[in-house]
Formats: C-alpha cells, structure tokens, sequence
C-alpha cells in the first residue's frame, strides 16, 4: 500500500514539468528519446531522478527502454503496470500522447483551483 503511494506521487512528479519541457524543446512527438528524456527530467528536477525508468517507460519506446536501461522486458512491463496503476486507471496500453494529454489535464485543474 505504502509503495503504492511512493509510486503514484513519483508518478504525478513526472506528470507536472516533464511533458511540457519535452514539448517545448523537441515538439510533440509520438516517442522520445532517453536523452531527451534525460534533458527534462535534468532542466525540471535539476538532476537525474532515481526513477527515471518510470520517465522513460512513459515517455519512450520499449526497444529504446530496454536498450538505455539494459533490463528486460519484465521490468518495462512491471514500470507501465506502475505508472497505469498510478495514472490510468490499471491501463497498461497508455501512450505518450495519452500522458501529454493527462498532463494538460492535470496542469489545468491545478490552474483552476488556484
């Protein structure tokens, strides 16, 4: 349940600068690189964050999770299973532009509470 919790708000943390440093830098793409990915997690958290699996399982291809992280298939599985649990309801067939879309989401309801 804890780790649950941890997961969910390191998740929401990826959601809130992220998508929107990515965009601004490198346009809306259907995939990002892990060195893009690197970039903005670097520019929005000044360093690169202990999960940044779960970064590149959001925003990145598998073959390119797989290939940057040198893990298997079962842990790119077990980050998505993390991150649909998180944010998408348990889906696990999320994809980048359904994370940019949350993102705008989330940012907007947090605009509109202020």
């Amino acid at each position: 349940m804890l780790r649950d919790i941890f997961q969910s708000m390191r998740a929401r943390r990826l959601l809130r600068a992220t998508p929107r440093l990515l965009i601004r830098q490198f346009n809306c793409l259907p995939y990002y690189t892990p060195a893009q990915v690197d970039w903005a997690l670097k520019k929005s958290q000044g360093k690169l964050p202990n999960h940044r699996y779960l970064a590149y399982a959001l925003f990145c291809e598998k073959r390119d999770f797989l290939h940057v992280t040198g893990e298997t298939s079962a842990t790119w599985e077990s980050c998505r299973r993390q991150l649909g649990r998180a944010l998408f309801a348990g889906r696990t067939d999320f994809s980048v532009e359904d994370v940019m879309t949350l993102a705008e989401k989330e940012e907007e309801a947090l605009e509109s509470a202020h």
